[in-house]
This record gives C-alpha cells, sequence and structure tokens, in this order.
C-alpha cells in the first residue's frame, strides 16, 4: 500500500500498468471503487494512479477535520508529488468531477488532459437533495441512502433487476467500508455551495472531454445535467462530448467498462498519437 502525508493526514494510493500517467478520481463514498472494472483495461495502456482524499477509504480519517474541494485539490496534487509524476492525464466522475475541474484550472501544467462529468457547481436543486441526503442517512442508514443513490445513478430499467441488486447491495458495501457516519455528512456539506464556473475559464489550454452514460437522473438527458453540460461548453467551448448509451451517468463505467474504457483510451489516443501502439 503506497501512502504519503499531506499537513499530516496520510493519504493512500495506488499505481498499477505501465505507460502515460492516468489519474482516475471517483465520486462519493465509492471512490476508487468506481473504476474498478476499469482500470484493468487502462493499465494495460497506462499507468493507472487510484487514490483516496483525506478523510475517505483509505486514506486517514481520525485527523481530517476540515473537508473541501479546495484541501482535496491540494491531496491529489500531494499525491502526484509523492508518486513522481509531473503531468497526467486525469479522469473525474460524479463528485469527483469538482477536484478534477478545481485541479486542471489550478495546475493547468500538470494536466494532459481532462476527462470529467459536467459537474461543476451545485445547483439549489442539487444543494437540496444533499441536505435531503443528511436527514435521510440520519434516519435510514446506509440502506437508506444507498436505495436513493442507486436509484439516481442508475438507468430505470436496471434498478430492481438481479444486477441492479446486487450492484447496491455492493454500492452499500463500498458506503459502509470508506466513510464513518459523520465523515458521509461533513462530505455533503462540503459540495452544497461550490461554484467552480471560474475555473472553467482556465481551461483554455487543457484538452477536456465530458464524459457520461445518457440514462437515469444523472444520465446526459436529464435536464438538470443537460443544462450543466451546456453551461460547461459555453465556457469551454473546445471540450469533447463522448456518450455511453444505455449506461447511467457516472455509472457507465461499472454498467459498461469495456465501451467507457475504449472511449477513454481513443480519446487520449486522438491527443497523444504515440499511444495508438
Amino acid at each position: 500500500m503506497l501512502t504519503t502525508t499531506a499537513d499530516r493526514v496520510e493519504l493512500w494510493y495506488d499505481l498499477q500498468g505501465a505507460g502515460d500517467p492516468l489519474v482516475l478520481t471517483g465520486g462519493f463514498g465509492i471512490l476508487h471503487e468506481q473504476f474498478h472494472r476499469v482500470t484493468p483495461l487502462l493499465a494495460q495502456r497506462f499507468t493507472v494512479l487510484n487514490w483516496n482524499w483525506r478523510g475517505a477509504g483509505h486514506s486517514d480519517r481520525a485527523q481530517a477535520r476540515d473537508y473541501s474541494i479546495e484541501l482535496w485539490t491540494e491531496d491529489l496534487r500531494a499525491v502526484l508529488d509523492a508518486a513522481g509524476i509531473e503531468r497526467a492525464f486525469l479522469w473525474a466522475t460524479s463528485t469527483g468531477s469538482l477536484i478534477g475541474i478545481h485541479f486542471a484550472a489550478r495546475y493547468p501544467e500538470r494536466v494532459r488532459a481532462l476527462i470529467t462529468y459536467p459537474y461543476f457547481k451545485t445547483e439549489p436543486e442539487l444543494r437540496r437533495v444533499y441536505q435531503c441526503y443528511q436527514h435521510i442517512f440520519d434516519v435510514f442508514g446506509w440502506d437508506g441512502i444507498t436505495r436513493i443513490l442507486s436509484w439516481i445513478g442508475s438507468p430505470e430499467e436496471r434498478l430492481n433487476s438481479a444486477e441492479g441488486i446486487a450492484f447496491a447491495r455492493w454500492e452499500r458495501e463500498c458506503l459502509e467500508r470508506s466513510l464513518s457516519p459523520s465523515a458521509f455528512n461533513k462530505m455533503c456539506q462540503a459540495y452544497e455551495d461550490v461554484d467552480l464556473t471560474a475555473d472553467l475559464g482556465r481551461l483554455g489550454t487543457v484538452p477536456v472531454m465530458l464524459l457520461a452514460g445518457t440514462d437515469g437522473p444523472l444520465g446526459l438527458r436529464a435536464p438538470l445535467v443537460q443544462r450543466l453540460s451546456e453551461q460547461f461548453h459555453a465556457a469551454v467551448p473546445h471540450a469533447h462530448t463522448q456518450l455511453i448509451g444505455g449506461a447511467g451517468g457516472t455509472y457507465c463505467m461499472l454498467e459498461k467498462p469495456e465501451e467507457t474504457a475504449q472511449a477513454v483510451i481513443t480519446y487520449l489516443q486522438g491527443l497523444s498519437p504515440k499511444l495508438a501502439g
């Protein structure tokens, strides 16, 4: 297990494969496990770095008193420094998109390309969702919050299938394994008032691809996500959009790993021809 320390907080990271570095940043309490189906595919061409920010997963929880996109972004910088990675491709999704976008805007010289979900600010309706999450969790615990997250993340036809039920159980295990109850609430609070609109204007030198599944409440066809995507493109007109049909918005890498991994590989190959071999 690889670790480094940032202001007395121990941070976990993992390296697999060989080649140009590709850093993966998952969302909410799933963290690196959001990429567990695509990491082996990507590691055939890249050095894949998975990591956990402070307060979650394998990283230090006891010393993590503060939660913010700012701090988590600096955690990522510390991990890259510890791994000896000067420049990397970044792939961030779900709430991890906020970290990826902020890092690319703050340290564009360290980012060869950014692949992200179009979540760059917390609209008022999303703020209410995070507040509701906390109330639901306080009353119904991990079972209750997992049912909500599974419904939000997955296409409707998948929810009550055997595969969908198994996925919900797996997600519950991830959440309980990765977060304490207090960490869950503090994480929700950290997302309530985020607006990275100004950061989008700083991505002019960074190649960007928006990657998302088409279906479910977080799919790119959903009105809220479509609105965020349009605003993202208005601020970053060079951004390319890649849709994964029939998959949930931020769960495309879990539901359709081969197709999603290939979309990432194809995009990065287009930016760097030497990767095509």
